[in-house]
């Protein structure tokens, strides 16, 4: 009986009732609290089991995307504490800003429209970082299928798209407003840097990458003691220290091999439409044997 309390408390349904205890009655020795439900009404029998029937059932006949929409609304103005009537009114600016979003389209839940619309300060604020650092992409049709980032502080996506300019920037502008557009997940620094890994792995491209980042290793602390000890005899500011490490960072993430795989994308990429991480299926992030499995199968 317990476990059957817990699991219709955390069901999420259109309808909504408030179940309390019967101090009178001990037919039913429990309570709940406040729940969506799909019950019109909620009958038991002496022994407080539900009683089902088309009768007491209460859900819309389809679900539509307006039923879908209406439903996010009512959860997250609960979640939140706004009204519907303020979420709604969020959800139409958020549109206007954003003209190819299509609540309930690809990578547009229902709810991740209420949830981004409710912060729509940080989502257009999150809109000029895309505007400003990625030109050549269409920002409204991207960020429609990947509402998450719009939920991130802006400055963090900013950097983001610094580490994912750096990564596609051997595929060269073209190369790179076709893979973002064709594959908005790029717009994600690690699944830039999955792309370009599976890409380098399948193509035989990241055979001498140990030796490449041992050597690259090796000059980039050289040059980094010399800059050091430059910039402690010539007083360089902490704004160009700071620039420096950026640098060096996005220098690190762009591996010889990855750059490799970059260019190949650059001149081919369909090349992307057939990797297994932007496809969901990227099993290898999962079970590190598989890979090793299938680079031993291949030889």
């Amino acid at each position: 009986m317990k476990s059957c309390i817990r699991s219709s408390q955390g069901t999420r349904h259109p309808a909504r009732i408030t179940i309390q205890r019967d101090s009178t009655s001990s037919s039913v020795p429990w309570s709940t609290i406040d729940y969506h439900t799909k019950k019109k009404q909620r009958l038991a029998d002496a022994y407080g089991n539900l009683i089902h029937s088309d009768a007491t059932l209460l859900e819309p006949a389809v679900w539509t995307n307006d039923t879908k929409l209406a439903l996010a609304l009512r959860v997250v103005s609960e979640e939140l504490g706004v009204s519907e009537d303020d979420l709604r009114r969020d959800v139409v600016q958020l549109t206007a800003l954003m003209p190819d979003l299509v609540p309930g389209g690809p990578g547009a839940r229902h709810a991740d429209v209420v949830r981004v619309a409710a912060r729509l300060g940080t989502a257009a604020d999150c809109l000029l970082v895309l505007r400003e650092e990625l030109l050549d992409v269409n920002v409204s049709r991207a960020a429609a299928q990947q509402l998450p980032l719009l939920l991130l502080p802006p400055e963090r996506l900013r950097a983001e798209l610094q580490q994912v300019k750096a990564l596609l920037a051997g595929c060269g502008p073209a190369g790179r407003q076709q893979l973002l557009e064709a594959h908005p997940q790029l717009l994600r620094s690690e699944a830039a840097v999955a792309l370009l890994d599976e890409v380098a792995r399948l193509f035989g491209l990241d055979a001498d990458s140990s030796s490449s980042n041992s050597g690259g290793s090796s000059s980039s602390d050289g040059s980094s003691s010399d800059g050091n000890s430059s910039g402690r005899h010539g007083g360089a500011g902490e704004g160009a220290q700071t620039g420096a490490r950026n640098e060096e960072a996005l220098s690190g993430l762009v591996t010889p091999s990855r750059a490799r795989a970059a260019a190949l994308l650059g001149s081919n990429p369909d090349l992307a439409g057939m990797a297994d991480c932007l496809r969901g299926q990227a099993r290898g992030d999962r079970d590190p044997e598989y890979v090793a499995d299938t680079t031993r199968a291949s030889l």
